[in-house]
């Protein structure tokens, strides 16, 4: 089993059928996730047994964990899923790195599961995160929710403010990232869930508030575009890589909603 790395999925029902989609993709593709130990953060609604039940059978894998995400009275199970990836996974993670892949991310061609420089680069300097370039944040109020969150924590007052530029479409702009496939250090995980201080991110985005956090403290991380090492990212392009592969079609995998 390696020591060095987990894989972080979150689950929650909607959610399932692209699991069942993407896991024969993922094992025939980057066939070593067997070795790694794996990390499900499924919603806590349904008990860590029942998410056992539903997941082995696609999954059948050795080092497999459930953790379950519990509700929060007043906030969206959607928010309370993505903080999970920091709130919980920093709690639960037992590797020093980690390396989360959505169940809507297609592995479209034969390559290892992560590059072998990238775990150099956070092992030798202090590189926090690897994760594909993007160019805005979205929505608007959740720039200024997370601008006024960051006002409040004393690490963050003197620290340089992240630029981004008011666009159309509620976004804003900037140089940033996103995080359908994302490697990452687990001490900095904690770092984030320590000036979070709760249980849930001040916004609904983990990668927003990852690289916000990485910025305004000086860390470094890189900006790795995914697709040149075989990703892709969307229902659309899961769809293409089974069809490529003669898996089952989408529309024979239960939980899968049609028009994603």
């Amino acid at each position: 089993m390696n020591q060095d790395v987990t894989v972080l999925v979150a689950l929650d029902y909607e959610h399932l059928g692209e699991l069942e989609l993407a896991w024969p993709l993922w094992a025939a593709h980057r066939p070593e996730i067997m070795e790694h130990q794996i990390l499900f953060l499924c919603d806590g609604r349904e008990s860590p047994g029942w998410w056992n039940r539903k997941i082995s059978p696609v999954v059948q894998h050795p080092y497999m964990r459930v953790v379950p995400v519990d509700p929060i009275p007043g906030v969206s199970q959607r928010h309370l899923m993505l903080s999970a990836f920091v709130c919980e996974a920093s709690q639960a993670l037992r590797t020093p790195f980690w390396i989360k892949i959505d169940t809507d991310a297609a592995s479209v061609e034969r390559r290892p599961l992560y590059e072998q420089e990238w775990l150099q680069a956070m092992r030798d300097d202090g590189v926090v995160f690897v994760a594909s370039p993007w160019s805005y944040t979205k929505t608007q109020q959740n720039w200024r929710d997370l601008q006024a969150w960051a006002a409040t924590k004393p690490e963050l007052r003197d620290k340089p403010e992240v630029p981004g530029t008011f666009g159309n479409k509620d976004r804003v702009h900037h140089k940033r990232i996103i995080s359908f496939v994302m490697l990452g250090r687990t001490d900095f995980l904690q770092q984030c869930r320590e000036l979070v201080g709760g249980p849930f991110l001040p916004i609904p985005s983990q990668d927003t508030v990852l690289w916000y956090l990485a910025h305004r403290l000086g860390l470094p991380y890189k900006r790795e575009r995914m697709t040149r090492y075989g990703w892709r990212h969307g229902r659309k392009h899961l769809k293409a890589a089974l069809a490529a592969t003669q898996q089952p079609k989408p529309d024979d995998v239960p939980g899968w909603k049609a028009g994603g």
